[in-house]
């Protein structure tokens, strides 16, 4: 199945399962067994893992703090310690690029 990454808001790994999320949150996609550590090489740099659990479209996001990213949406996205640094880092380049 060919998903355009735009359209692709959300990552999630729950379960076993990697479930990818729209902008409206619709579930798009489910690969049983999936890994994020996989899928992710295959995405452009616009999305940053910020959990282990999820990886987020830079596009999409509204605010980012130390322990969470709110989307546009509202949605609250947790941010690990491992990840916190590198996907704040990431998204100040993001901001820099699109000014």
């Amino acid at each position: 199945m060919k998903i355009n990454h735009n359209d692709i808001m959300i990552i999630e790994h729950a379960k076993r399962i990697l479930n990818i999320y729209d902008t409206k949150e619709n579930l798009i996609y489910s690969l049983y067994d999936g890994k994020i550590s996989d899928f992710i090489s295959e995405l452009p740099d616009y999305f940053a893992r910020c959990h282990q659990s999820f990886v987020v479209n830079m596009n999409y996001i509204k605010s980012i703090q130390k322990s969470e990213i709110i989307l546009n949406n509202g949605r609250e996205i947790p941010v690990s310690f491992r990840y916190g640094k590198t996907v704040h880092d990431n998204y100040m380049e993001f901001l820099k690029n699109i000014i």
